[in-house]
């Protein structure tokens, strides 16, 4: 299997690539992260996205027998349903022009919060008009809670390595 991390960190900007997958007061801690990693900051100055263009705050893709790849939106206030589904499919569409197309990819798109989701954007997520796709296939929006290992929420999305 081509070495997908090797060829993502040698074609994009060294400037979105970061350690940390912190936004404001919201974060997953990369401790127990998988080594063979690429977090892609998509706020970055050095991002290849447009300025105005919608967009998920991370794209997390680590390989092991297979690659795994995470639109990450962190919100360490008030959710909104509607906002997150659109940056997070935003995210996957990104995704799918970076990812190598003959890589074998399992995809999940994860909201990060800071917790107390009001019970109608938590349904609302869940709304099978609001799943997100990649590369044909689509799945829920998943929810992991800031201070979670990047980890803890893949294997809670079912990215179990």
């Amino acid at each position: 299997m081509p070495d997908v991390i090797d060829a993502m960190k040698a074609t994009l900007p060294a400037g979105c690539q970061t350690p940390q997958c912190r936004k404001g007061s919201c974060s997953l801690s990369m401790n127990d992260a998988p080594t063979n990693r690429v977090l892609i900051d998509l706020d970055s100055d050095d991002a290849p996205v447009g300025r105005n263009q919608e967009r998920c705050d991370f794209i997390f893709v680590a390989q092991g027998n297979d690659t795994r790849v995470a639109a990450l939106e962190l919100k360490g206030g008030k959710l909104d349903a509607s906002e997150v589904v659109r940056q997070l499919r935003a995210g996957a569409r990104f995704a799918e022009r970076i990812v190598p197309a003959d890589a074998p990819v399992r995809f999940a798109a994860i909201a990060v919060h800071g917790g107390g989701i009001h019970r109608k954007e938590r349904v609302d997520l869940l709304k099978p008009q609001n799943r997100i796709t990649f590369k044909g296939e689509s799945g829920p929006v998943n929810l992991a809670r800031c201070g979670d290992t990047v980890d803890l929420a893949l294997r809670s999305s079912g990215l179990r390595p």
